[in-house]
């Protein structure tokens, strides 16, 4: 899949999730006040280990991964401290460069 066509996937994503809700774009709930449903959740898993598969973080990937991550850790958390790696393995990332992922996640939760 090509770059814009991963970013074009991206973005529909986000419309259509927002639309859904009755809204125009994200209103700084708490992402899982949002509601995600398993469908949605298993759609944007796809689209993250799609966008990601050559290691690559895309425009748009930010705040869907950050929407996805707090869903997985709503429906995968099993108690004690929460950690990246079950979320990153969950899409095809590692933990090898955290920093990386921070600074983009970082940028999504200020929008």
């Amino acid at each position: 899949m090509d770059e814009s066509r991963k970013a074009s996937d991206l973005a529909s994503f986000r419309e259509e999730f927002v639309r859904a809700r009755g809204i125009r774009r994200p209103d700084s709930r708490p992402l899982c006040a949002y509601r995600t449903t398993g469908e949605e959740f298993r759609r944007l898993g796809s689209l993250m280990r799609e966008s990601t598969a050559d290691g690559e973080i895309r425009t748009g990937f930010d705040a869907l991964f950050c929407l996805y991550a707090a869903e997985w850790w709503r429906r995968h958390h099993e108690g004690g401290p929460w950690k990246w790696e079950g979320v990153l393995a969950s899409v095809g990332l590692d933990f090898s460069n955290p920093r990386r992922i921070h600074r983009r996640t970082r940028r999504a939760r200020q929008t």
